[in-house]
């Protein structure tokens, strides 16, 4: 049975512009936080990674950058800045709200 690591790299791989090739480390990265931080660490999180799967020409921001440096602090034992959550504060949970729900893209 696929580990979800692999079935989230998979995904990662049917997006354009190669992006398995530039984001497989950040998904590394997060999957390895998973097993090694608290759920109340992760929890903001989520919504970056989720936008990870977003076609790039649809982030309000780069959600890669941001996911990595929170990674990186929450790494060193250090809680998020007030940049970080504020990035994630205003990223709307649910990035079919961005474009509609009478589009075709899947996430």
């Amino acid at each position: 049975m696929p580990t979800a690591l692999a079935l989230d790299l998979k995904k990662l791989q049917a997006r354009a512009f190669d992006r398995a090739e530039w984001a497989e480390e950040a998904i590394r990265r997060y999957h390895a936080a998973t097993s090694s931080l608290n759920d109340a660490a992760l929890q903001p999180l989520c919504g970056l990674y989720a936008w990870m799967f977003v076609p790039t020409t649809l982030w309000p921001f780069n959600i890669q950058d941001v996911l990595e440096a929170c990674l990186s602090a929450l790494e060193k034992g250090k809680r998020l800045n007030s940049r970080h959550r504020l990035l994630i504060d205003l990223l709307p949970e649910e990035w079919t709200n961005v474009i509609g729900r009478t589009s075709n893209i899947e996430p």
